[in-house]
């Protein structure tokens, strides 16, 4: 997901002393999503939006819940009508970060 907010962050985070050709933000794009994830997380946890996403055994699904300090900005679960629901963590990783992206730029 690109976002300049974002883009900003990750090269004053991730150029400093790496090597540029791994970290370029361009490079970042083309990773797996199960690489990227950490960086969005991190990236997330600077701008005060926490994401997480938790397996539930009784239903067999990823439920998702991002907050910041101080209240509960969006959340999930397989019995609330309207929210997303997966059963692959990778699907919920994606959905969480499209959805904090929502969020970020709507602030």
């Amino acid at each position: 997901m690109k976002n300049k907010q974002f883009k900003e962050w990750y090269n004053k985070k991730m150029l400093l002393g790496q090597a540029q050709h791994f970290y370029d933000i361009n490079a970042f794009y083309r990773w797996k999503s199960s690489m990227q994830w950490g960086v969005y997380l991190e990236f997330f946890d600077s701008v005060g939006i926490h994401i997480t996403i938790e397996y539930m055994k009784i239903g067999d699904y990823f439920k998702i819940k991002i907050q910041s300090k101080d209240e509960v900005i969006h959340y999930n679960s397989a019995d609330e009508a309207g929210y997303y629901t997966t059963k692959e963590r990778q699907e919920a990783q994606t959905e969480a970060v499209k959805k904090a992206f929502e969020i970020l730029e709507s602030n």
